[in-house]
């Protein structure tokens, strides 16, 4: 415990001697034997307490009194007139100058230690109130520190759910790290193989690629020196400088950081899942354009065939001298199998009709996505 100080101000030298030898086992003693002295040496000694004669040759203990307490602007110092008088007058005037008491001499050492436990007291108390409200204030700015980062956690969710590419998620990351004052790497895992980023997009370095090649295992958090790493299913994110030094950041920022994974791997089954969709899209508009072209193809050279076969009908028909009845018979059958010809193509206009379809409700389905 800080041993108070007490500083006696006075021009008598017994006085001083007596002081210092009635209060030097429970006190740390300065003397001076002028108000000049006391003023001048007041900053480098910081008494918690003055003894101060009111009558002192070069300056009167009122004045100096006055003089302390423009140096003092807390008022750490609790001053004691000491005056060989007891005097209503003086009295006065050592409560307007600010002085904590007023005593006469000769004085009564149990009550004068009476009076230095209550003022050690009452500075107590008055640290132990600076102390609360400095811890207030710094819980108050740690409430609104944590406000804040889960303020642009909430942003940076929000951006990454209407993010489309890795691209855009990756640059999320790193404008949230900067924020928050922190630098690190991230890799996506997808069916076409990894991506891994440095801030501004650069190529991770190849003992970072290791890292995420032998941690994304490891568990969802795990630390190692001064690195963090973050693990989901798709997404990694390794955290350089993670503060470790200091626990409710560091704890915040775990929390933080694992929610922003989560969310970073969600976004990024979406955004796989819809380039899959579109790719399907892109897939199925290929073949129905090669099935379009092929019915096309099939028609005309149903008609082809068809034409031909009718021309080549009427030139037999005349060339085998068919009865009425015979050639009758003969054209029932010939339109019998062009209908079904006909019957046949229109299944298959049927068919690319419902690829059309098809590629119309994938493209619905991507457009709400």
């Amino acid at each position: 415990m800080k041993q108070t100080k007490v500083l006696v101000v006075d021009d008598d030298p017994q006085f001083r001697r007596l002081m210092t030898d009635l209060l030097c086992d429970e006190y740390e003693i300065s003397c001076c034997e002028t108000g000049k002295s006391a003023i001048d040496s007041y900053t480098d000694v910081e008494p918690d307490i003055m003894l101060l004669d009111v009558h002192i040759g070069d300056i009167d203990g009122f004045t100096v009194c006055q003089e302390i307490k423009k140096i003092d602007s807390f008022d750490n110092s609790s001053v004691i007139f000491v005056s060989g008088l007891d005097c209503e007058e003086e009295r006065l005037k050592a409560y307007e100058v600010g002085a904590w008491d007023y005593v006469s001499k000769p004085i009564k050492l149990d009550e004068f230690r009476a009076k230095i436990h209550t003022i050690e007291r009452i500075k107590a108390d008055k640290q132990d109130a600076v102390s609360r409200e400095q811890h207030s204030r710094e819980m108050a700015f740690e409430s609104m520190k944590e406000a804040a980062q889960y303020g642009m956690l909430v942003q940076f969710l929000k951006q990454s759910f209407s993010s489309n590419t890795p691209n855009e998620l990756a640059a999320n990351l790193f404008n949230m790290l900067e924020k928050l004052g922190l630098s690190g790497c991230v890799q996506f895992r997808t069916d076409k193989g990894n991506i891994s980023w440095r801030k501004d997009f650069a190529e991770c370095s190849p003992i970072e690629e290791k890292l995420f090649s032998e941690l994304r295992d490891i568990g969802r958090i795990y630390e190692f020196k001064n690195r963090t790493i973050f693990n989901d299913k798709h997404v990694s994110i390794l955290i350089k400088d993670m503060p470790h030094d200091d626990s409710v950041a560091f704890g915040r920022y775990k929390d933080i950081f694992a929610l922003i994974v989560e969310g970073m791997d969600a976004r990024i089954m979406d955004i796989l899942r819809q380039e899959t969709i579109v790719e399907i899209i892109n897939d199925v508009n290929n073949t129905t354009g090669k099935l379009e072209d092929t019915f096309i193809s099939h028609e005309k050279h149903t008609l082809d065939i068809i034409e031909s076969f009718f021309t080549d009908m009427h030139k037999a028909m005349h060339t085998l001298h068919l009865s009425l009845e015979q050639e009758e018979h003969l054209m029932r059958l010939t339109e019998s199998c062009m209908e079904k010809l006909i019957h046949l193509n229109g299944h298959g206009r049927e068919i690319d009709s419902f690829f059309e379809e098809l590629v119309n409700h994938l493209k619905f389905f991507s457009d709400e996505q």
